[in-house]
């Protein structure tokens, strides 16, 4: 499940809004199943195809699709919607958490981390709608997967759901 193409793989990156791969490796999960959704799709070109349903990974020779996989979290995690929280962590502006400026996301994200390193990781509330919440875990054994990962399609009912939701249109 932890090798690529499994529900459990994360590839180390520097490129995520919180990612510090020289303290911890990051783990990405939304709340809610339509956060996941737009969270990761949220930037596809529009209409929506099903070319962009699929991953390539270089051990793979064809291309994987996108699953759906639920976890339960039973951790504590910083909180970036509790004002204290991010006082705490001299936050002034919540533009230093919804900021698309990784080099301010990735400076909280290890402050966090050196401050509060007995937490798993942290929550924060989607860009696409603040009622959705993010968590990125710097734990990775804090969490289980339950069940199977769905495979998704553009025909998938979640994603259909996610695009009318979000106003985004879908080319079958």
């Amino acid at each position: 499940m932890d090798q690529p193409g499994g529900a459990l793989f994360a590839p180390r990156s520097t490129h995520g809004r919180f990612d510090n791969p020289d303290l911890y490796e990051s783990f990405y999960l939304a709340r809610d199943k339509q956060g996941a959704i737009i969270e990761r799709c949220g930037e596809f070109t529009v209409p929506w195809h099903a070319d962009q349903l699929l991953v390539r990974i270089s051990a793979f020779p064809d291309p994987l699709h996108l699953a759906l996989a639920e976890y339960e979290i039973d951790t504590e995690l910083v909180d970036f919607y509790a004002i204290r929280e991010l006082a705490a962590l001299s936050v002034s502006t919540v533009l230093d958490v919804i900021a698309r400026d990784r080099a301010r996301t990735q400076g909280l994200a290890r402050q966090a981390f050196q401050h509060q390193s007995d937490r798993a990781g942290l929550t924060w509330w989607s860009f696409y709608d603040p009622e959705l919440a993010n968590v990125m875990l710097w734990k990775k054994d804090t969490f289980r997967l339950i069940g199977n990962p769905m495979q998704l399609t553009i025909t998938s009912p979640i994603i259909t759901e996610t695009a009318r939701r979000f106003f985004r249109q879908i080319e079958h």
